[in-house]
């Protein structure tokens, strides 16, 4: 990873104490050392509409102040660029607050990663499309396969059909290339799988993974930052 590459997945968990099930968010911060850590944010809004959870503009600057201060504190200085991969999509409210808050940091580059259940089947052969191949849709829409055929182990090693990751967004400076070479690392730093690789980047993969856990913690209790906590 580039020295100096701060990467956060914003992802929400579900809060099993409150009665309409209110969405919490969480920022899961790894430095290019590959140290990983945890963020626990404000409450989100659930927009009917998209059915997918939103935050506020303060919200979004005060989740994103406190995800640079943690990484300021842990490293030293403030990342020269800041990745951030969040589980939906951007609303003006939340671009708003995230680029007031790094508006210290020379680069970023703000990306929303869904799963639109779309699939690809090859004409000839009978493996699926390599792994990082991309399909362009629309500007800043492309569709990633972060699992298929790999070449060096000429197989693919999946069970079924593999659905490719959606990149629907992206706002900032890095090429279509760039994120696509770093999502496909992201998907090869899950220490606690013997897989060659898993199927979505570890900022959001461990960010749904500890926000089940996050959400039996009360409100009032800080949680420990190291993700080595919540192995």
């Amino acid at each position: 990873m580039p020295i100096g590459t701060c990467y956060v997945g914003i992802s929400f968990y579900r809060d099993p104490l409150n009665p309409r099930g209110a969405r919490c968010s969480i920022a899961q911060i790894f430095t290019h050392t590959g140290e990983g850590l945890v963020l626990r944010g404000g409450r989100a809004k659930w927009d009917v509409i998209s059915r997918s959870p939103h935050l506020s503009e303060e919200t979004s600057f005060q989740l994103m102040t406190d995800t640079l201060t943690l990484y300021k504190d842990q490293m030293g200085r403030l990342p020269v660029r800041l990745v951030v991969h969040k589980s939906s999509r951007y609303w003006e409210d939340e671009l708003v607050g995230f680029k007031k808050a790094a508006d210290e940091v020379e680069k970023t580059d703000f990306i929303t990663i869904l799963r639109q259940g779309i699939r690809f089947m090859r004409s000839r052969g009978k493996y699926p499309p390599i792994r990082g191949t991309t399909i362009q849709l629309g500007k800043n829409n492309y569709l990633l396969f972060t699992k298929g055929w790999i070449p060096y182990h000429e197989t693919y090693a999946g069970l079924r059909v593999p659905t490719p990751l959606g990149i629907v967004e992206h706002y900032g400076d890095a090429s279509r290339e760039q994120i696509c070479k770093e999502i496909l690392a992201l998907t090869k730093m899950n220490w606690n799988s013997a897989d060659f690789c898993i199927s979505e980047p570890i900022t959001l993969a461990y960010a749904r993974e500890v926000g089940r856990i996050l959400a039996y913690v009360p409100e009032e209790v800080i949680p420990r930052p190291e993700y080595r906590f919540y192995m």
